[in-house]
């Protein structure tokens, strides 16, 4: 796994049960030794709850929030305002959106 590359949560989940199964004799003494509860890491390795910090942190993994366009995505018709006339990247960007300042 490249240390660099952004990864789904389900790839997440899988490496982090592997982990645990390759380096603890259990999720219990993962969780004793992480701080966090084992009813929490077995929420989160099942799916039920969001990893928090502490826990990525025990994995060397960080959150990290992203967005993107969808390509091609049919909303043709919708303006970009990104490409609109006095739109300046460094601006900010409440005002470059034409919103008041708070």
């Amino acid at each position: 796994m490249n240390r660099n590359e952004l990864i789904l949560v389900r790839d997440l989940l899988v490496y982090a049960r592997e982990c645990i199964k390759l380096d603890y004799d259990s999720q219990k003494e993962f969780a004793k030794r992480h701080g966090l509860s084992q009813s929490y890491v077995s929420d989160v390795l099942a799916g039920k709850r969001a990893p928090g910090e502490k826990l990525l942190a025990a994995f060397g993994i960080e959150k990290v929030v992203a967005y993107r366009f969808i390509p091609d995505s049919g909303t043709s018709g919708a303006s970009n305002p990104l490409s609109a006339p006095g739109f300046h990247p460094d601006a900010p960007l409440r005002e470059s959106a034409g919103l008041p300042a708070d």
